[in-house]
């Protein structure tokens, strides 16, 4: 079966497990600027515990680096006011509830699901139809055994005593980008996210394959093969991808010209394919090199 990479997978779905390759590469990046080398690794933000330990030149390439520069900072004190930024986001404030703002497709889709998760769909009827998507798929995610407290970005934020931690984004920023979102937008989002929900399985080993053997091409391809499938999805691609590339790149560069090595962990789909950070880097005349 094909993988196909709805948005929701693109966000959540970037975890590991295990492969015997010997020969492979690493989603990771070597790029030397001013005598200094800095790194970018494609993160994978839900793991299973037996993907540990990392292989060694990931360790290494941190080791070596004096800043840590994460998407966001999500350290163990900044919890509480990430949950506290979230709730106030995720939820109608104005009286209306979930089924106002979704189609009937939509809101049918949801409650068989819930159901399929022995939950009810009333326990979200306050909440937007984006934080239901990602719970949904953050639920069928753990069912396999995946863990978001144990993942690429939370790992070396762990580790990262005595170095300085960077955002490229910050919880709030990613949170509203989410609330941006039309109702429409809601609704095909929410719509995508629950016919992947099924098939996530089969879905997975295809994409963490590719990122655990550092097979770039294959990556790409299947980002590239579902964009131009998904033609009603573009919008919410560029939204979620394109456009915090071209941000998140800006920022790595300006912080490389300045000076400092530099570990940066950014989700393993912004760095992939024509308008991706790698390829926008290379375009600003950086030499990076995949190690």
């Amino acid at each position: 079966m094909r993988a196909i990479l709805s948005p929701m997978i693109i966000i959540l779905i970037f975890f590991t497990i295990p492969v015997l390759n010997l020969e492979a590469k690493s989603f990771l990046w070597e790029v030397e600027v001013k005598g200094e080398k800095s790194y970018i690794l494609g993160s994978i933000h839900m793991l299973k515990k037996s993907s540990f330990p990392l292989k060694k030149e990931l360790e290494t390439g941190f080791e070596n680096c004096n800043f840590l520069v994460v998407e966001a900072d999500i350290s163990t004190e900044n919890m509480g006011e990430i949950l506290r930024i979230t709730m106030e986001k995720a939820g109608y404030n104005d009286g209306s509830k979930l089924k106002d703002h979704i189609s009937p497709e939509a809101f049918n889709l949801a409650k068989k699901k819930m159901e399929d998760l022995n939950m009810s769909i009333d326990y979200f009827e306050n909440f937007k139809p984006w934080f239901l998507a990602m719970s949904i798929t953050s639920m069928e995610l753990m069912k396999l055994g995946f863990d978001p407290n144990i993942g690429v970005d939370k790992y070396f934020i762990n580790k990262a005593e005595g170095k300085k931690i960077l955002e490229l984004e910050g919880i709030p920023f990613q949170i509203g980008i989410f609330d941006s979102f039309s109702d429409k937008e809601n609704d095909m989002f929410l719509i995508s996210s629950l016919k992947e929900a099924d098939s996530l399985g089969e879905n997975v080993e295809a994409m963490v394959t590719a990122w655990q053997s550092g097979d770039i091409n294959s990556l790409t391809k299947m980002v590239t093969d579902n964009r131009s499938e998904e033609a009603e999805l573009e919008e919410i691609f560029t939204i979620l991808i394109d456009k915090r590339n071209l941000s998140m790149s800006e920022k790595m560069a300006k912080w490389m010209n300045e000076g400092g090595r530099y570990f940066f962990v950014v989700g393993a789909a912004h760095l992939v394919g024509e308008k991706g950070i790698i390829n926008l880097l290379r375009e600003k005349g950086f030499i990076l090199k995949q190690i």
